[in-house]
């Protein structure tokens, strides 16, 4: 009986260890195929953009990271200070571009043309600076920029600074450039002037785990509590039947 004992408790310390190992590979592995679609993202062609996704549709996660590219032209900016770039504290800067071809015509699209360093632009004594700088402005006329595609971000509370945001939220810009407006934004992949192209999205920081190493983790976590549960189970039981047998020869 105590060989059976020791027996499921290596048992269920070898399958924890198991489903351990498999947690650890779906890491891996989930990361392996995220370098995989970033590599391809950077890879892609670029496509029109009203193709990929249309003004006050929902962004779906298969539209994150899309390569496009959009013809309008340049209105109003934003800055979005208090942000860290390549390990540097830096202001993005946003721009609407109106739309000016094809089905979404006149459509608002947020386009992050770039960065600078926080003290060239952002926030300074209750107050923005840095808009009125002539190397920071977009160019005129109508343009066909290209890039890549991210996701609205959260909503926040509202700055209460003007000419600034918290968030790159479509939610907050809405209320400066009106409707129709996308509900992603463009990272753009060149600029000009002073600005630095900010990086496109990262699609390994936000992976996840590879779900069928997941499935085996479970089951052998799920092995290992049965053979706890049937080692506490003959446990329980020969208890049961020593206390019979000392009832009985009292």
């Amino acid at each position: 009986m105590i060989g059976v004992f020791v027996l499921l408790v290596i048992a269920a310390v070898v399958c924890v260890q198991l489903g351990a190992w498999q947690l650890d590979r779906s890491l891996e592995r989930g990361e392996a195929g995220a370098r995989a679609a970033q590599e391809k993202m950077l890879a892609a062609p670029k496509r029109p953009l009203d193709e990929v996704l249309a003004p006050q549709s929902q962004f779906k996660a298969d539209h994150l990271g899309a390569k496009v590219e959009a013809t309008g032209t340049f209105g109003d900016q934003v800055l979005i200070p208090n942000r860290l770039v390549d390990g540097q504290s830096a202001t993005l800067i946003v721009a609407d571009f109106v739309i000016s071809e094809g089905p979404a015509a006149g459509a608002h699209l947020p386009v992050l043309r770039g960065w600078v360093p926080a003290d060239r632009a952002g926030v300074r004594d209750g107050s923005a600076f840095g808009l009125e700088d002539p190397a920071l402005t977009p160019p005129e006329g109508v343009q066909t920029i290209s890039g890549f595609l991210a996701n609205s971000e959260q909503e926040s509370t509202p700055s209460r600074i003007p000419g600034t945001l918290t968030h790159l939220s479509s939610a907050q810009l809405v209320g400066l450039w009106g409707n129709p407006i996308y509900t992603g934004y463009l990272v753009a992949d060149a600029t000009r002037g002073s600005l630095t192209v900010a990086p496109p999205p990262d699609l390994v920081k936000d992976s996840g785990r590879n779900w069928q190493n997941l499935g085996y983790a479970a089951e052998w976590f799920i092995f290992g509590g049965f053979a706890l549960a049937l080692w506490a189970k003959m446990v329980r039981d020969e208890a049961r039947h020593q206390q019979r047998d000392r009832e009985a020869s009292a």
